[in-house]
């Protein structure tokens, strides 16, 4: 009976330093478990972070695209209203063009009533001339006749 105690005995400690390892590696495991819930927590809350962080981005670059569109549309608007304003310069330019074949033609018309003005002048002046030269013959053959009548 005592061999059967010592056995039990040495049985019983052995079970109870299995379970002293057991219980040890358990507290092991538990802390382990713990960081990791810590580190898992942590990394929760920077993705939260990250995740806010890229609503914020998207955010922005929404805001982004509503002013590039709304910058195009003004490139737009203004492109138009330059094809406007280059259309109105060549309807422009193309009256000013008329305009000068106009004056061109005027000035031409202007020379040829000048010279036609200067030959007829020309012509009054030969006139004028001839009426002088008759009129000297008129006096000279009416001082003769008046000499002729005496």
């Amino acid at each position: 009976m005592s061999e059967a105690v010592v056995r039990m005995s040495e049985v019983v400690v052995r079970m109870s330093e299995a379970v002293v390892r057991m219980s040890e590696a358990v507290v092991r495991m538990s802390e382990a478990v713990v960081r990791m819930s810590d580190a898992v927590v942590r990394m929760s809350e920077a993705v939260v972070r990250v995740s806010e962080a890229v609503v914020r981005m998207s955010e922005a670059v929404v805001r982004m695209s509503e002013a590039v569109v709304r910058m195009s549309e003004a490139v737009v608007r203004m492109s138009e209203a330059v094809v406007r304003m280059s259309e109105a310069v060549v309807r422009m330019s193309e009256a000013v063009v008329r305009m000068s074949d106009a004056v061109v033609r005027m000035s031409e018309a202007v020379v040829r009533v000048s010279e036609a003005v200067v030959r007829k002048s020309e012509a009054v002046v030969r006139m004028s001339e001839a009426v002088v030269r008759m009129s000297e013959a008129v006096v000279r053959m009416s001082e003769a006749v008046v000499r002729m009548s005496e």
